[in-house]
């Protein structure tokens, strides 16, 4: 078991509902259940609170310092059902419990439509994420493709709120990142698929400017479920598929001039174009749509993550999938076949 992930009672802090996750994280239940069920199975059914930190005396009694004088503008970030300092934070930092996390994510979608297929909490309780399923899927060809909103957030101070769409291809279980804002005036601007929320000031004004952004979820998946369609009904080249494929995917250069043969990533990438889940369908094959798959099952599943400083194997490839690299690689793909 990852040691990030948290153990309480010899179980793993971590929830998925049916077919494992991209992610690859958590333990696995039957189908996905409402906040109230989530927040128990991932044992997410704690509060923190922000308490004032002191320093220790010179003085000693019993061997033990005596407490001296409050730390100027620095608090203890304490989980309440065993006392744990998660971080230190200043004064301006407000906290945002568990539960207010899973009425935001409620509040989006509607009273008793959230379904929360994934949830969990790592170091400890000091970093925690939520996948939370929308009601109603897209169809893309043959293709249905699940909607969600991903949520994570630190109580450690380190890291802000971020709810991010996240478009799932159900044949292979992959994310689609794709980032569409629709405009007051109607008009669809490629710009960002997330919103983040700040620690700070008032938090209640930043949720409801967040909800009113995210309000748009349905206009957002109408507008993907548009793009992902023309994809599907535009054939592409096998020159231009190798083309796109070298774009994506360059050889590099380290500092040293000594050159990074990337050739094995774009022969993956091409091998799932031609044969991945679900690109071997009549309406699939040889489309702009099978590229886009085809890069998103290999930033999903074929691409190898290996533990690091930031956490195990699997906390790496759930960050990079959504928020990373990987993402940043998904959607550079998304505008690339758009734009030709």
């Amino acid at each position: 078991m990852a040691h990030e992930l948290e153990i309480r009672d010899g179980q793993a802090c971590m929830m998925y509902a049916g077919e494992t996750p991209w992610h690859k994280l958590g333990t696995r239940v039957e189908k996905e259940v409402t906040s109230a069920a989530c927040i128990r199975l991932a044992g997410l059914d704690w509060r923190v609170e922000k308490q004032p930190l002191y320093i220790a005396g010179k003085n000693m009694v019993d061997g033990i310092p005596v407490i001296g004088s409050k730390a100027p503008d620095r608090y203890g970030v304490v989980r309440m059902d065993d006392q744990k300092v998660l971080g230190v934070v200043g004064s301006a930092y407000e906290v945002i419990q568990n539960e207010e996390a899973f009425a935001f994510l409620d509040s989006l979608v509607g009273e008793g439509l959230a379904m929360y297929h994934t949830a969990g909490s790592l170091f400890g309780g000091r970093k925690l994420f939520i996948t939370c399923k929308l009601p109603e899927s897209m169809h893309v060809g043959p293709d249905q493709i699940d909607k969600y909103l991903v949520l994570a957030t630190a109580h450690d101070g380190s890291m802000m709120m971020h709810v991010k769409w996240t478009p799932i291809r159900v044949v292979c279980w992959n994310t689609m990142s794709a980032a569409f804002r629709i405009g007051a005036n109607g008009k669809v601007d490629k710009t960002t698929d997330m919103v983040s929320i700040l620690h700070r000031g008032k938090i209640q004004e930043q949720v409801k400017a967040a909800r009113d952004v995210l309000g748009l979820t349905r206009a957002y998946y109408d507008r993907v479920e548009e793009c992902f369609n023309k994809l599907r009904q535009c054939k592409i080249r096998e020159c231009d598929f190798t083309r796109f494929v070298n774009r994506l995917v360059p050889d590099g250069e380290r500092a040293d001039g000594q050159k990074i043969d990337r050739s094995k990533h774009r022969d993956a990438i091409r091998a799932m174009y031609h044969g991945g889940l679900g690109n071997d369908h009549p309406d699939v094959a040889g489309t702009k749509w099978a590229a886009y798959s085809a890069v998103t099952e290999y930033v999903d599943h074929g691409r190898a993550y290996h533990k690091s400083d930031s956490g195990e194997a699997a906390e790496v490839r759930m960050n990079a999938i959504v928020w990373g690299q990987g993402a940043r690689m998904k959607r550079e793909a998304l505008e690339m076949l758009m734009a030709d």
